[in-house]
């Protein structure tokens, strides 16, 4: 009798599901059609309401002139590049529908994207942007991005970073923030450097032309402008590896030191500068930048930092000498941990020590080389790279010392 009774349920749920009402979707294709993908409109719009439909999750609205006539003059975009969800759901309940599909071709960069997402009509709810990358040109990719496009909307994943190419026109310096953190928590994910890349292409036109303008103003806004155009330059170069933007980049701070002596970010400028030369293998160029940071501003938080990164890149040219010098400078100053995590801490000790083997002064190498391998063995340092070199180290000053 029980199994009679839970069977009864189970095929009652079934019922239940099968008659779940399917939501109707007009497929709204917005913008302009780029020249290159001309007439991949008319057969996205008709390829992506059948994906929708073949879902099983849809009905969709039939295309005709009138449909396209009533979509045409929704105007559904804001000046942010935001779906304006008000006219969404004026279109919407024009042609008696629940979901509006807004979906666009847009040209960056010499590749063609399509984007696409769903409104509801009732709720104003708009789900997360499905992007396909590939050619536009052939009706098999177009039915082939449309497929894409559709299966992405249905399954809802929620991605870290969601701006439409459009959104990040409006609003380059926010989508390239919210970029920059995704790629960090998803290194893999192609959508998100690409779209990082062209929110850097935006806000650095923007920023050129915010620096152009006040050129002549000699204010704090502008030595700002310039500040943030040179780390933009220096993004895009890491980003891109165009050398051309690291160049670019010291360009820009070399003049904001020029112009604006005083400005407080100074530090942080000859920091940016001393990456971006070495990036592009200047270490000479670079080791003129950093030294700016120790001389020009002695008392900056950023001094035992800057030290120590001299010693690195002394150290991994072999000037042992040199290197020494510099660390020692850090750990007679007691400037050791300000603004340093554990692993740079850590890799400190090692690289003194080693550098003071080299150059004889063996106590200083077992004092060092001890706190690196101590603090290896308590797990203070998580990579532990040099512990085998260390502890050769180690031995041999012992032997001498």
């Amino acid at each position: 009798m029980k199994k009679a009774v839970m069977m009864f349920v189970l095929l009652a749920v079934a019922g239940a599901m099968a008659q779940t009402p399917k939501q109707s979707v007009a497929v709204y294709m917005a913008g302009t059609e780029p020249v290159a993908v001309k007439g991949a409109y008319k057969v996205l719009g008709a390829e992506l309401a059948k994906s929708l439909a073949e879902s099983g999750n849809y009905t969709a609205v039939d295309r005709t002139d009138e449909v396209i006539k009533v979509l045409s003059a929704a105007d559904i975009f804001k000046q942010d590049g935001a779906i304006d969800v008000d006219k969404a759901k004026r279109a919407g309940k024009q042609l008696g529908v629940q979901m509006m599909c807004i979906a666009e071709i847009t040209e960056v960069m010499k590749s063609y994207f399509l984007e696409a997402r769903l409104v509801n009509v009732e709720t104003a709810e708009i789900s997360n942007v499905a992007t396909a990358h590939g050619n536009m040109t052939a009706v098999e990719d177009v039915m082939r991005n449309a497929q894409a496009i559709a299966t992405e909307l249905i399954s809802g994943k929620v991605k870290l970073a969601d701006f439409s190419f459009r959104e990040i026109a409006a609003n380059p310096d926010k989508a390239n923030r919210e970029y920059t953190e995704a790629v960090r928590q998803e290194p893999n994910n192609t959508e998100y450097y690409f779209k990082r890349g062209y929110a850097l292409e935006k806000a650095i036109a923007n920023y050129e032309k915010y620096v152009e303008q006040c050129a002549a103003s000699k204010n704090d806004r502008c030595a700002q402008l310039i500040y943030i155009l040179g780390g933009l330059y220096y993004d895009r170069a890491k980003a891109m590896s165009e050398h051309a933007d690291y160049r670019k980049s010291t360009d820009m701070y070399w003049r904001l030191s020029r112009e604006y002596p005083k400005f407080e970010k100074l530090p942080l400028a000859f920091g940016v500068m001393g990456d971006a030369y070495l990036s592009a293998g200047h270490s000479d160029s670079a080791i003129i930048a950093l030294t700016q940071i120790v001389t020009r501003f002695p008392k900056s938080k950023y001094v035992s930092s800057t030290y120590i990164r001299l010693g690195e890149i002394a150290f991994a040219a072999n000037d042992f000498g040199k290197a020494y010098g510099y660390f020692k400078k850090v750990n007679s100053e007691k400037l050791v941990g300000v603004g340093l995590g554990d692993e740079r801490i850590g890799t400190f000790y090692y690289r003194f020590g080693a550098s003071a083997y080299h150059t004889g002064d063996y106590k200083q190498a077992i004092d060092n080389l001890n706190t690196y391998v101590r603090r290896c063995d308590i797990n203070a340092i998580k990579t532990k790279e040099f512990y085998d070199k260390a502890s050769e180290y180690l031995r041999l000053a012992k032997q001498k010392k």
